[in-house]
């Protein structure tokens, strides 16, 4: 009897052990893939609204960005390809995404997005849920941006599981994507944050530039050691 106490000790210990990091792993790999899954919408229905209304910098998508008139503008150009379940508008009251002022940076520092007086863009994007349960906020700068020469035309965040915890940049909510136009051309560049994305990094930005590392390496190994140089070697020009 003793014998088969200490055996089962032993084994509710290795499933202690084991089963927490199990289900850590597999949360992971839903993330990256509803990561890849984002960044290839937001490639497709930008392509397929250059096709309808020509390149970026044609299109009008407001001089304000005041209670999110650009982003409104932005999205009446976009919707027609985008399907999403809800579409809560500017108004975030935490319907489809969560409110600014609840994330964190992964390593559980307060995070650039909030007090959200710094960032406005946080104030007056557009919000959806999808079916999967990926969130979307779209936030565009205006005409005056994006008829630039290679102009940042709008900036899409995402949060993977829509308002639910843990509600953390690097781990459930994404910076993934700032779209820029080419002036009179037919093409547009989706760029990725070359943010931090720092293991036990204390940085207000920290996990902004982690969609770079999980779309080219598939996991999400920051969060368990120091990836810099690995990290800078994707980054450099």
């Amino acid at each position: 009897m003793a014998e088969v106490l200490i055996t089962l000790s032993i084994l509710g210990i290795i499933a202690a052990v084991t089963i927490p990091n199990i289900v850590q792993r597999y949360n992971e790999r839903v993330t990256v893939s509803k990561v890849k899954i984002a960044y290839n919408i937001i490639n497709n229905i930008v392509e397929q609204a250059i096709i309808l209304n020509g390149p970026l910098s044609t299109w009008d998508i407001g001089d304000s960005t005041a209670n999110g008139a650009a982003s409104i503008k932005l999205m009446e150009i976009l919707e027609p390809n985008f399907q999403y379940a809800k579409k809560c508008g500017t108004v975030n009251n935490g319907e489809c995404i969560a409110k600014v002022e609840e994330y964190k940076t992964f390593t559980d520092k307060q995070s650039w997005i909030w007090p959200s007086g710094k960032h406005t863009d946080n104030d007056n994007a557009v919000n959806y849920i999808l079916k999967n349960g990926i969130a979307f906020r779209f936030y565009s700068l205006g005409n005056a941006s994006c008829r630039q020469n290679s102009g940042n035309c709008f900036t899409v965040a995402i949060d993977v599981n829509g308002g639910k915890k843990p509600n953390k940049v690097g781990i459930d909510y994404f910076s993934i994507a700032e779209v820029y136009s080419n002036y009179g051309e037919r093409i547009y560049n989706i760029k990725l944050n070359k943010g931090a994305c720092t293991y036990k990094g204390t940085s207000e930005y920290n996990g902004w530039g982690c969609p770079i590392w999980i779309l080219n390496k598939g996991n999400m190994d920051y969060l368990r050691r120091d990836i810099s140089n690995e990290y800078n070697m994707l980054t450099s020009p």
